[in-house]
């Protein structure tokens, strides 16, 4: 579970930076799981919709979406795809990838 791995590294280097084993250690595992998810959601062309309004707020709290998240599904439209939305987010690539892949986690878009 690449998902749950990425978690606990990322829960890991919250409470240690300075440790070089765990930067290393969340390093490998990042890679790992976007690779898994670019695989899975840029294999072909896909246009996301966004089929939840969501807000900064509580509904946003609810379903534990970030700042960059939130901008992201600010940003679906229905015209621009998927690719397009990763390379000019204002985060990294990687982190966009699995913004998009949370949002359609819980239901926030539809990557059709």
């Amino acid at each position: 579970d690449r998902a749950g791995a990425l978690a606990m590294a990322t829960q890991a280097l919250h409470q240690d930076p300075s440790d070089a084993e765990v930067r290393k250690t969340f390093a490998q595992i990042e890679r790992a799981r976007v690779a898994e998810v670019a695989r899975q959601l840029l294999s072909r062309h896909r246009v996301p919709k966004r089929i939840k309004d969501v807000a900064p707020g509580r509904a946003a709290d609810e379903l534990g979406l970030s700042a960059a998240e939130l901008e992201l599904a600010a940003r679906v439209d229905g015209r621009w795809d998927l690719l397009s939305l990763v390379r000019s987010a204002s985060v990294r690539e990687a982190d966009a990838l699995l913004a998009f892949a949370h949002l359609a986690e819980v239901g926030v878009v539809e990557l059709g």
